[in-house]
């Protein structure tokens, strides 16, 4: 008996080992010292610190600043300084950098800039992230505050300037102006890398004339002189490797993707028949849905009402998905046949509306037969291919 006792919890054991060498690895952050806790204490006396915070440097000779509850001097400590209060998102530092300024003679914007731990592989994906908020003591809030992906280190001449000719790929959801100072916000956006990018710069992009700009009361309880710009502090900065874009949370954008359906209007021959009305009829979904959505109520009122009116004919719904889709089904199980969940939910609809099933075959192609008007590219191309299309046999 003990020597049976022993044989199965042995067997449990290395069923938990198993269960623990299978399970996904979290992605490593290719940002050293993303969170500034590491830096030359002793050496940080006043602005332009991110510089002593290595790898950090900038493209500019004047470098971001770096705050932290962990040194003497009062304007540089994290709860109060010369652009607001904040405490650190985590640990006891952060970073931060001017965005704006009208001060030019005196100031100029400033930005963080780091070389990755390794070179991104092309065709990965990768999830960039950092906590912002904006300093209370700031005048103005502004947009085009993005991370810049580059293959070579960026390097500028003079004290300071604006990237005017560098597009940020990543940068918060519709090009926001960012205006909270109570809290951190938390931006993301996944970059799918060409292969050999191995550098960073973080901060404000473009011209002044393209800058969204909003003005900023200064909150009662917080004392000091206001900057005729905007300042935003900046934490917990990472780079990492992911299979689908669902591992890059940001809620704003995967609502936004989840609610975008694609619709289309076909106009139809003078003297259509049945068939050809069928042949035409699409229905699209939301992002990793398989229910129909209500806006196409009517359309399949229509087909229904088709089939009831020829009952000889016979049709075939193939599912398709889109290549996010294909990509989330890696981790998520909820995503897995997607593209035949959606025929097979096309067909339930019309067998609960009296069609008989015999009548209906399902099959799915994922995202192996894209739209025809469909790049892959943009948040629409992917809800084209999200779609049941109709086939009389």
């Amino acid at each position: 008996m003990k020597i049976k006792l022993v044989f199965i919890a042995l067997s449990v054991f290395f069923q938990i080992v198993a269960i623990g060498q299978n399970k996904p690895k979290k992605a490593a952050n290719l940002v050293t010292n993303g969170g500034f806790e590491e830096f030359e204490q002793k050496e940080l006396k006043g602005a332009g610190g991110v510089e002593l915070a290595k790898p950090w440097m900038s493209p500019f000779a004047l470098y971001a600043d770096v705050f932290s509850e962990n040194v003497k001097n009062p304007k540089l400590k994290c709860t109060s300084n010369e652009y607001g209060t904040q405490k650190a998102y985590e640990g006891s530092s952060m970073a931060g950098f001017i965005a704006f300024t009208k001060d030019s003679k005196k100031k100029f914007r400033t930005y963080l800039e780091i070389k990755l731990n390794q070179k991104l592989e092309a065709g990965k994906k990768y999830c960039l992230s950092y906590q912002i908020s904006l300093g209370e003591l700031s005048k103005e809030a502004v947009n085009n505050i993005g991370v810049y992906v580059s293959e070579k280190k960026i390097q500028k001449s003079g004290d300071g300037g604006s990237l005017t000719d560098f597009t940020p790929q990543v940068m918060i959801h519709e090009n926001k102006v960012v205006s909270n100072y109570d809290s951190w916000q938390k931006v993301c956006g996944t970059y799918t890398a060409n292969g050999n990018e191995e550098y960073i710069v973080i901060g404000c992009f473009g011209g002044e004339d393209a800058l969204e700009r909003e003005k900023v009361k200064k909150p009662s309880n917080v004392s000091g002189t206001v900057l005729n710009g905007a300042y935003y502090y900046i934490d917990d900065i990472s780079v990492v490797e992911i299979q689908a874009k669902s591992e890059c949370n940001c809620i704003s954008v995967v609502a936004q993707s989840a609610d975008l359906i694609y619709s289309a209007v076909s106009a139809r021959p003078v003297m259509a028949t049945p068939q050809d009305i069928l042949n035409m009829t699409e229905v699209y979904f939301a992002n990793l849905n398989s229910e129909i959505p209500a806006q196409f109520s009517e359309l399949m009122t229509e087909v229904i009402g088709l089939l009831k009116s020829n009952p000889t004919l016979k049709i075939e719904l193939t599912g398709h998905s889109d290549m996010d889709e294909i990509e989330e089904a890696a981790i998520n199980p909820e995503a897995v046949d997607i593209a035949l969940k959606r025929a097979e939910s096309v067909k339930a609809a019309m067998v609960t509306a009296g069609i008989n099933a015999s009548r209906i075959s399902v099959v799915s192609k994922d995202a192996s037969v894209p739209h025809p008007t469909s790049k892959n590219v943009s948040d629409l191309d992917h809800a084209k291919n999200r779609r049941v299309i109709f086939k009389v046999k």
